[in-house]
């Protein structure tokens, strides 16, 4: 009995004395929280652009619905409209974060949030231009017109 309640008071110590940590200000972008069945969520706190390319696994899927060949000619279109869009937001000195597949947390002026989830089917090859008031899935053919249509 004396050696449970001393691992119980040692597990509360220790919890006390790690809850008193100083916290520092996240300096990135974006981090990253998981949990034992929860899918990866991925936080957004500054203005940038979301970059996402399907995994393997939706990738596999694309090609049993579309065949192979449909999906090659897809893949390597959109591959250049990324690379594009990269060049571009470069230029403009907007941050790039590179998405896995996951929950997207964007936090929101004002104390609000929203989220996407990336592994919902209609997301393939997707850009997500968020200017800290709200998030905008943009058009991979026209990175310029979308640049100008959202004034970010």
């Amino acid at each position: 009995m004396y050696a449970l309640k001393s691992n119980l008071m040692l597990t509360i110590l220790l919890l006390a004395l790690a809850s008193c940590q100083p916290h520092s200000k996240q300096d990135t972008v974006a981090h990253e929280t998981t949990g034992a069945s929860a899918p990866r969520i991925m936080q957004i706190n500054e203005p940038c652009a979301v970059f996402y390319s399907p995994d393997s696994a939706k990738l596999d899927k694309l090609k049993k619905e579309n065949g192979e060949e449909t999906l090659t000619t897809l893949h390597e279109n959109n591959m250049i409209f990324m690379d594009d869009a990269r060049t571009f937001f470069e230029g403009k000195g907007i941050k790039i974060i590179e998405a896995p597949g996951s929950v997207v947390n964007f936090h929101l002026q004002g104390g609000k949030s929203t989220s996407i989830d990336l592994n919902d089917n209609k997301y393939t090859w997707t850009i997500l231009l968020f200017d800290g008031r709200e998030v905008h899935p943009i058009d991979l053919t026209d990175i310029e017109g979308e640049w100008k249509k959202y004034k970010f």
